[in-house]
This record gives structure tokens, C-alpha cells and sequence, in this order.
């Protein structure tokens, strides 16, 4: 497996359009951005949790799915903070 060297695609997005941001601005991208990378981390995880084929990647993906939950709460609790809207709102 060849491991990436810089970041490419939509990460690289993500750090050209926060790194133009500072103070609350930037605070509610990241949260937002955070919200967001958090829900589709879990949905893909619990989709594997539950229809997995291999074992191990199954287990794996099972053991990790209550993390991901709890820090998506309080990614969504910090937003809620913040003020940030989803991309469901705006």
C-alpha cells in the first residue's frame, strides 16, 4: 500500500478553503466541516459493522462505531455552540 505524501481531492479543499479563515469564521467552518466528516465516517463504519464480509474489518469497524458516535455528538454540541449550520440548513 503505497501511503499518500500530500493531501489530494477534497481534503486538499478543505485546507485551501480554512487556511483563508481565521478567528469564528474559521471556527464554524471547522466544526461544520467536522460535523460532516464525522457523520459520513459513521455511516460508513456502521454499514460495515452490520453488512461486512470479512470478519476482522466487520469486528474492527464494530468496535469503533460508539467512538465515532460520541465524537460526532460533541462535534454537533460545539456547532450547536457556534451557531454553525449544516449543509442540511443552509
Amino acid at each position: 500500500m503505497q501511503i499518500p505524501t500530500a493531501l489530494e481531492g477534497k481534503h486538499k479543499k478543505t485546507v485551501d478553503r480554512l487556511s483563508k479563515l481565521s478567528g469564528s469564521d474559521f471556527d464554524r467552518q471547522y466544526m461544520r466541516t467536522m460535523i460532516e466528516d464525522h457523520k459520513e465516517d459513521l455511516k460508513a463504519f456502521q454499514r460495515e459493522a452490520d453488512k461486512g464480509k470479512d470478519p476482522d474489518v466487520k469486528q474492527f469497524a464494530g468496535k469503533y462505531v460508539p467512538m465515532i458516535k460520541k465524537h460526532l455528538e460533541m462535534a454537533q454540541t460545539t456547532g450547536e455552540q457556534l451557531k454553525v449550520a449544516s449543509k442540511e440548513t443552509r
